[in-house]
């Protein structure tokens, strides 16, 4: 059996009229019966006393001749009465027209029959002109009849009249019980399913989404009860998906989604670019602090290659979440042999301390050196290594094998075995490190083929001292002829005078103190004979080297008589770097005791600097990987380092003589670069250039070439020097990332900004969107995409107090095109840093969401319209109430009349419409935001723009007004023109140019108009050359 509350609205709309209907017709029934029996009973009372009348009159008037014919008349209505009293019927002629209803009562028809016959009787007696005493008799006994009649007719009607008077109070009550139960009806299955649709409206409205309708009816309000309690459990849905999604839960799945549903699509879509730029994220951030680690670790144990390499070996592998890994370091045995050895490992399954060496293309290891390439293995053979516990081993799920290379030079190699598969970015994250470690790893390998360079001079040191005790020794041999020599003292003091006049000369006594010293000496330290006499030898050397054990054991030797010859670095009195050619001569007594030392010096600090200089220059030329060529002045190559021959495949004695683009250039290169080195090279100035080159067997690369002049003394041309550098790398790396900018720029709005938000450059698709020309932002301020409100708040003078300071802002943004229109973005600022880590300038990189937030205002607008389902409701419910009064026809009425006022009202619209369209002067309506709603055809024709050109903006494309703040609630429109404001109001002639520049003078006249917060203002323009004419 169907339940009542699953019934169509209609269906129970029509049980409770047809209720109500059947208790009302049920009383009016009653009481119609009522009203019809009294007044039948009415009649035969008064047919009764008619009869009582008709008698006595016959009583009177029987056998008076003269009233004969009246007595007659009497008789024919008596016999019509008391057939009508029998049968029923009209009687006519007693007052009128009478209608008598058949007696049903047996008794009052026994009566009536017993009438008749005595009647009979009577009318024959009269028709015989019986005696009155008999007449009378017999009319007496109809008398009595009748009176017996009218009793039992009273009888009767107060009977019948209490079951009819019983039978309307039933149906009263009947219609009591029909009117309540119709109301319970009402209230139970339309008017409280209703409020709680109502309710729940209200609140989803409000933003709770907590209460449900709890109406789980198959009608129309359980089915809108059904729709809205989805609608809302979508919203809660949808709600904490958001929030989920907010809290960076993006793993999060959204399950039956409908194909209109745009919100829940919208926020799908939305989860899956926050996923995919989440998860973009987390690698940039991965790889960026793996760097700085790695960065660190490099910088902490540079000391020892072996330290060094367990360091990037431990911490890498466990970076990677790997499981073993090594680290082979390339070696080079002075150019003879190239090999790889290995210097340190994670769990690695071979027993540690022992080395493990590759030659050059040996096995996968050696196989990347060659290739100078990764290897990345996900399909290992069985035997080729396995990963070992305590627990047992397996094989790795995937092989990585990297080259340690930079500059195109490889320095080692890195392997690693994990269980789990490497994805790209961690592939490319080593590959990336690989190249710091490579550049480490050559500056520790130059690092310890100095501190094998230092001990090879420290063990030619000790040559050199051998060599001193053979001088010393030698110098022994010479004092046993110092005899001789005192015989020669006058030989000598001319030669010391010689001496003393060519060379500076000092003497100190054994414990290094200054005894005195010649001029040459004094000018040579910028000293005084006074300011050195007396003063230590230390005066003249560097603190550090005084606190040295050499310089100690220099003074020992000196005591033990030792002389000492040698090149050393000391300083004059203003600090000045002097290099001197010294010989130390200890000065023996008599006894052979030294007494004091003689020092011979020779300034040769010019010639030591050369020395240094093109020591260095060699070291530099060497070791560089730099190129170097020296020719003549025409040209003509004199020399080349060892970086040429790697570069470029010739040794020396190949290209000597000949001029290097004879056979450096090939094909592809650049003609023009040519000419201009041509150019530059006979103009004798230096000059740099980039050029492709070709290596000797036929591989192209790039260089950065610089040449420079050499002049002779005389000024004249000697020789070019020219230094190149391979950048192909560079050169790739910077067409890869012009590509990826180029890619991005075609695909994304971009826009730079100087630190103090002055734009420098913005692409096409940036200026399309902002509807902008590149000269009309180009050196203006951000400012110009924001509204005038957002400029002057904290909060924008925050966004860029945060970008001075290096900060990395991403969101959404509401920003003003140049014709007034907003524009959604979502946009990402980049703070450009420069080399020394600050602001140098900021990229931004935004893209148009707005269609996504109009979806956003669709979506409200749903929940506005839902409201005003609501309010439908309501007033249905209303109408609903009312039936209890009115029924049907009132709600046809009023429906009826409020169509009436509608079309009434659409009416009005479209004839205002027209009137305004069809105007002469110029109508422009535009609300309190500056967005222009109408504009009539002449105005279309005044500005010379079309409507669609006009609606939607800003009122500012049509006219320079502002909004300032007025009496009464309603704003000012100000009108500028230059230097000079005039508030817009009742025919205020102003001038303004139309689309084409055309200078036009118009007479405007503003009105203002408000509903709630919606302020409206309307512009009547008219021509002043229309209002003269």
């Amino acid at each position: 059996m169907i339940r009542l509350k699953n019934l169509r609205i209609e269906v129970k709309q029509g049980l409770i009229i047809a209720i109500l209907v059947a208790a009302n017709c049920t009383l009016f029934f009653s009481l119609y019966k009522l009203y019809t029996f009294r007044e039948q009973y009415t009649n035969n009372l008064y047919l009764l006393e008619r009869q009582s009348t008709l008698l006595q009159f016959i009583a009177q008037q029987s056998g008076d001749s003269a009233n004969s014919q009246k007595v007659y008349e009497n008789m024919t209505l008596f016999y019509q009465s008391l057939s009508a009293l029998q049968k029923g019927g009209t009687v006519e002629g007693l007052g009128g027209e009478i209608y008598i209803q058949a007696t049903t009562d047996a008794k009052l028809a026994a009566l009536l029959r017993e009438t008749r016959k005595m009647w009979n009787v009577a009318e024959k007696q009269i028709q015989k002109n019986a005696t009155k005493e008999r007449l009378f008799g017999q009319l007496n006994s109809l008398l009595t009849n009748n009176t017996q009649l009218t009793e039992g007719y009273i009888h009767s009607f107060e009977s019948t009249r209490t079951a009819y008077t019983a039978l309307v109070y039933g149906a009263s009550g009947l219609v009591i019980i029909s009117l309540f139960l119709a109301v319970i009806l009402f209230r139970r299955y339309i008017k409280k399913p209703v409020n709680s649709i109502l309710n729940a409206l209200e609140s989803a409205a409000a933003g709770d989404l907590s209460r449900q309708t709890y109406y789980n009816a198959q009608d129309e309000i359980g089915k809108m009860a059904s729709s809205i309690d989805k609608l809302v459990q979508n919203q809660l849905y949808l709600s904490a998906f958001a929030e989920k999604i907010g809290e960076g839960n993006f793993d999060i799945e959204q399950t039956d989604l409908k194909a209109g549903d745009k919100l829940g699509l919208s926020l799908a879509n939305m989860r899956e670019k926050l996923q995919k730029v989440s998860a973009e994220d987390k690698k940039r951030i991965w790889a960026t602090e793996g760097m700085a680690k790695f960065s660190d670790i490099l910088r902490s144990a540079n000391d020892s290659i072996q330290q060094l390499s367990e360091q990037i070996i431990i911490n890498l592998v466990k970076y990677l979440n790997a499981n073993q890994g090594g680290l082979f370091i390339l070696y080079d045995d002075a150019g003879q042999q190239v090999y790889l050895e290995l210097t340190a490992t994670y769990a690695w399954n071979r027993k540690k301390g022992i080395k493990k060496r590759f030659e050059y293309g040996e096995g996968l290891v050696g196989q990347v050196v060659r290739d100078k390439d990764t290897v990345f293995m996900t399909d290992i053979p069985e035997s080729y290594i396995t990963i070992t516990s305590g627990l047992g081993k397996a094989n790795p799920g995937c092989l990585l094998i990297v080259p340690l290379k930079i500059n195109d030079e490889i320095h080692g190699v890195i392997e690693i075995a994990s269980f789990h598969e490497f994805q790209p970015f961690e592939i490319e994250f080593v590959e990336k490190i690989s190249e710091s470690i490579a550049a480490t790893l050559s500056s520790v390998k130059t690092n310890e083929k100095t501190r094998k360079l230092l001990e090879e001079a420290r063990m030619m040191n000790e040559q050199m001292r051998s060599q001193e005790e053979e001088m010393r020794q030698n110098l022994e041999e010479l004092s046993s002829t110092q005899e001789e020599m005192q015989r020669k003292e006058v030989e000598l003091t001319g030669l010391f005078s010689s001496i003393n006049n060519t060379l500076a000369t000092v003497e100190f006594d054994m414990d290094g103190y200054i005894l005195t010293a010649n001029e040459n000496f004094c000018r040579l330290m910028q000293y005084t004979q006074d300011e050195i006499k007396g003063k230590h030898h230390q005066i003249f050397v560097d603190k550090a080297e005084v606190k040295t054990d050499m310089y100690q054991d220099f003074w020992q030797d000196l005591k033990s008589g030792i002389t000492k010859i040698k090149d050393v670095k000391r300083y004059t009195k203003t600090g000045q770097e002097k290099w001197i050619n010294g010989s130390y001569t200890p000065v023996l007594d008599k006894s052979g005791t030294p007494y004091k030392v003689i020092k011979l010096a020779h300034d040769i600090t010019e010639k030591k600097l050369d020395e240094i200089h093109a020591r260095r220059l060699s070291l530099v030329a060497d070791n560089t990987d730099n190129c170097v060529i020296i020719t003549n002045q025409h040209g003509l190559i004199e020399y080349v380092n060892q970086g040429f021959i790697r570069m470029t495949g010739y040794t020396l004695e190949e290209v000597a003589g000949k001029k290097p683009g004879s056979f450096l250039q090939g094909p592809e290169t650049s003609q023009a670069t040519i000419q201009r080195i041509r150019e530059n090279i006979l103009s004798n100035r230096p000059f740099s250039e980039e050029i492709l080159n070709y290596h000797k067997d036929g591989t192209a690369y790039w260089i950065s070439l610089a040449i420079n002049p050499v002049f002779d003394e005389k000024g004249q041309l000697d020789k070019f020097i020219a230094v190149s550098a391979n950048i192909t790398e560079t050169k790739i790396k910077n067409l890869d990332f012009n590509s990826k900018l180029e890619a991005i720029s075609k695909s994304n709005c971009v826009i730079e900004f100087a630190t103090d938000g002055t734009i420098i450059t913005a692409n096409d698709n940036f200026l399309n969107l902002m509807e902008y020309r590149l000269a009309d932002v180009q050196g203006k301020h951000h400012n110009i995409f924001v509204t005038e409100t957002y400029k002057n708040s904290v909060e924008y003078k925050d966004l860029w107090n945060k970008l001075h300071q290096g900060e990395f802002i991403s969101g959404e943004f509401l920003r003003i095109s140049k014709t007034g229109r907003e524009v959604w973005i979502r946009g990402v600022f980049n703070v450009i840093l420069d080399i020394n880590g600050k602001p140098s300038k900021i990229v931004k990189f935004v893209q148009d969401v707005t269609a996504e937030k109009l979806l956003q205002l669709e979506a409200r607008q749903q929940a506005e319209a839902l409201h005003t389902q609501g309010e439908k409701l309501r007033l249905y419910t209303s109408e609903l109430e009312e039936l209890q009064h009115s029924l049907s026809k009132k709600l046809e009425d009023a429906k009826a009349e409020m169509k009436i006022q509608i079309k009434e009202l659409e009416t009005e619209k479209a004839k205002n419409i027209a009137i305004l369209e069809g105007c002469v002067d110029g109508v422009v309506a535009f609300n309190h935001r500056g967005t222009v709603e109408f504009f009539n055809k002449a105005a279309e024709d005044i500005w010379r723009l079309s409507r669609n050109e006009v609606l939607r903006r800003s009122i500012t494309l049509l006219l320079p007004v502002a909004f300032e703040e007025g009496d009464n609630g309603f704003n000012k429109v100000v009108f500028s023109e230059g230097s000079l404001k005039k508030e817009l109001g009742i025919r205020t002639e102003i001038s303004f140019a139309d689309k084409t520049g055309e200078e036009i003078s118009v007479l405007v006249t503003l009105t203002q108009a408000r509903l709630g917060n919606e302020h409206t203002y309307t512009l009547f323009i008219q021509k002043i050359s229309v209002e003269l004419f």
